[in-house]
């Protein structure tokens, strides 16, 4: 890396990459998923995705930089790690459980990459870019209790993970 700045541009870069990679698996994962609820979330959440694409886009407008689209080698590994994970599970719950479990790991790697974002941010003094990355990196949070909730249920559901649990007894 040349500066602090040449490192901003590569995380920017590889959240934007990142998050299209999100966009392309996002309707497997939807359609692979059997809980109602967990077909929701994952569909409001494409449309998140689309948005906080065209947020980094705009952050590197504002410095006059191109995105250009290509690989993330970080989501390409967990999606292929997962992948395996889900598409061998013989029951419904287990399925969900396993896709969860793997939206969860995107979502902390996301959640991560948006923090440094804006760490970095706010040492160049760029208070509207790091609103900006504030609403993806809540948006991320968001998702991650949703699906938290999904799996471990409510005072008035169980959850797919006792679901699954219950497959396995």
């Amino acid at each position: 890396m040349k500066d602090f700045y040449a490192l901003f541009m590569e995380e920017l870069k590889r959240m934007y990459n990142a998050e299209r990679h999100i966009v392309r698996a996002l309707p497997q994962l939807t359609a692979a998923a059997s809980s109602t609820k967990l077909k929701k979330y994952l569909k409001l959440h494409l449309q998140e995705t689309m948005a906080q694409i065209c947020r980094l886009e705009e952050i590197a407008a504002e410095f006059d930089e191109k995105l250009v689209p290509g690989e993330s080698a970080a989501l390409k590994n967990i999606l292929q790690e997962s992948r395996k994970g889900w598409q061998h599970c013989h029951d419904a719950a287990t399925k969900d459980a396993a896709i969860i479990m793997s939206m969860q790991k995107i979502k902390h790697y996301e959640m991560a990459c948006y923090g440094n974002l804006k760490s970095f941010a706010k040492h160049f003094d760029l208070k509207h870019i790091i609103e900006l990355l504030d609403t993806s990196s809540q948006e991320e949070g968001d998702m991650d209790k949703k699906l938290t909730e999904i799996a471990e249920g409510t005072f008035f559901d169980a959850g797919v993970n006792a679901r699954a649990r219950r497959q396995c007894a």
